[in-house]
């Protein structure tokens, strides 16, 4: 039994969406599609290719200051300077690489022509973790799985580590959090 003959469906539509008013846009899917998404933020922030909580015998953390409108600035905690803070000498620029990843530019001249940035994967669930970078160099315009680094979210310094009772031999220096750990973020893209 068909409660609504074919020839009266279309009017009845019709009919349907004057009764909403002006105000209700009819928009077809082709034109959803193009509306412009937010810019994700993610990957906004400091981070560092060291935990907190570790000995070393030599000072190098890495760190990457990834701003809005395209901004990054590499820097370190290390060499003469263990106890400062991070530097951040090296400015570099950034775009999105669809809603998950951003490329950095390096300079031009360098073996690499920079870096593709996404989300780390948690080694144990498979799920994408909203506190960890995974940095691809990319070569050739191909982003080189092999060359993979992970950042945490958060600035890591050094303090002077206590040496272990009852030895004479220990690594002087301790990874530390610079100001404090950073604010937890919130799920993935």
């Amino acid at each position: 039994m068909q409660l609504i003959q074919p020839r009266f469906l279309s009017a009845l539509l019709l009919l349907a969406a004057a009764a909403c008013g002006a105000d209700v846009a009819m928009t077809s899917e082709a034109e959803s599609d193009t509306k412009e998404q937010p810019e994700p933020t993610w990957m906004l922030g400091v981070w560092s290719n060291e935990s907190p909580g570790w000995t070393r015998n030599i000072c190098d953390v890495s760190h990457l200051k990834i701003e809005e409108e395209g901004k990054v600035f590499k820097g370190y905690a290390g060499g003469d300077n263990c106890l400062d803070g991070p530097m951040y000498p090296t400015k570099l620029t950034w775009e999105h690489d669809g809603q998950d990843a951003i490329i950095v530019h390096l300079p031009e001249g360098g073996y690499y022509d920079g870096w593709r940035i996404t989300l780390a994967m948690d080694d144990d669930t498979g799920l994408v973790r909203c506190d960890k970078l995974d940095v691809y160099n990319i070569l050739n315009g191909v982003p080189e799985e092999k060359t993979r680094i992970w950042y945490i979210r958060g600035a890591v310094c050094f303090k002077n580590a206590v040496p272990l009772e009852g030895t004479d031999h220990y690594d002087p220096w301790e990874t530390t959090w610079c100001d404090g750990p950073p604010p937890p973020c919130e799920g993935a893209p």
